[in-house]
């Protein structure tokens, strides 16, 4: 099922020729929502309540496998890229 996002979300109805293969495909209209997103958001509420009343709040509360994913990915990469660079790094130290 392919559907358009609601109509409270609205782009330029102009668009310029020289921005048709950069900023035109990340524009409102280019936005689809398939409806296959790993997540549902109508079970987003009681991980919320639960997070809010544990005893130790998250600063950060990952919601879904994909933002757990994406997150994981991302900090893995910052921790290679100080090992890669780490010998460099201390020469700093007294």
């Amino acid at each position: 099922m392919i559907q358009t996002y609601d109509s409270s979300l609205k782009g330029s109805k102009n668009t310029l020729e020289d921005y048709k293969d950069t900023a035109w495909l990340r524009s409102v209209e280019q936005n689809v929502n398939k409806a296959q997103q790993p997540g549902d958001p109508d079970k987003a509420g009681i991980p919320l309540i639960e997070a809010i009343e544990s005893d130790e709040t998250p600063l950060r509360l990952l919601l879904g496998t994909d933002a757990i994913s994406a997150v994981r990915g991302a900090l893995n990469a910052r921790l290679n890229e100080i090992d890669k660079w780490e010998k460099i790094s201390v020469k700093t130290d007294y």
